[in-house]
C-alpha cells in the first residue's frame, strides 16, 4: 500500500493487525510498520506516540531495538 502512495490506508491495516493480534509477531511487526508509515508520511510526532507507546509494552528485544532506532530517526 506505502508504494501506491496510500498510506492513510497502510497505517489503518497495521493498526487493524495491531489490535486483532495483539501480543503476536504479526502486531510487533505492524507496530514498527506504522511508525515508519508515519515517518514517510512526516507525522514524526505520530510516530512518537507509536513507537513510545509500542516500548511501553516491553516488547521482545529483536523488536525493541529496530522500534528504539526508529524513535531516535524520530526525534
Amino acid at each position: 500500500m506505502a508504494e501506491d502512495n496510500n498510506l492513510g490506508g497502510a497505517a489503518q491495516q497495521f493498526e487493524k493487525v495491531m489490535n486483532d493480534y495483539r501480543g503476536s509477531s504479526a502486531a510487533f511487526n505492524a507496530a514498527i510498520s506504522l511508525a515508519q508509515v508515519r515517518l514517510i508520511a512526516e507525522q514524526n510526532e505520530g510516530a512518537i506516540t507509536t513507537l513510545t507507546a509500542f516500548l511501553g509494552e516491553n516488547p521482545p528485544p529483536e523488536y525493541a531495538a529496530p522500534a528504539n532506532g526508529l524513535l531516535g530517526t524520530a526525534y
